[in-house]
């Protein structure tokens, strides 16, 4: 018994890789959609005229489109509120990631940094939608974006 269990860890471990192997050599022959041209994209977000502290945002195209699944427009929250996007394709295997978003309009979500769950405060109560929608111009863009009070 002790030398089936010897012979089949191996083999399941193998077989775990075939799999692998076969599901990434699927995807490995579609093209990727190219990266649109991008925008310089940072900023601030103040819940008043306070910066929060940290936290992510994502930006959702507020049209979609054929392109709004290809990207992702994402951010993350420095202590100080301050943010820079960058843009991922979603079906890039090797991570990469560019820096800024394309122009358009967006949806924003903010994320508050989880700290210590049993603190619930305004700054930690959940996603929180920004209620009017954001505009990305062509070139630079250093936006202030308020978090509902």
């Amino acid at each position: 018994m002790r030398d089936l269990h010897r012979i089949s860890r191996p083999l399941a471990g193998a077989g775990v890789l075939l799999v692998l192997g076969s599901l990434i050599g699927c995807r490995s022959g579609e093209s990727q959609p190219p990266f649109p041209e991008l925008a310089t994209v940072k900023g601030v977000v103040q819940r008043g005229n306070t910066p929060v502290k940290g936290g992510g945002l994502q930006f959702l195209p507020h049209n979609a489109g054929e392109q709004s699944n290809a990207f992702v427009i994402t951010g993350t929250v420095a202590e100080d509120g301050s943010f820079t996007l960058s843009t991922i394709r979603t079906t890039d295997r090797s991570g990469e990631k560019k820096t800024g978003a394309p122009p358009g309009q967006y949806r924003v979500i903010y994320m508050p940094a989880v700290t210590d769950q049993t603190q619930a405060t305004p700054d930690r109560a959940g996603p929180i939608e920004l209620p009017k929608p954001v505009t990305i111009q062509p070139g630079d863009n250093n936006l202030t974006l308020q978090l509902p009070q």
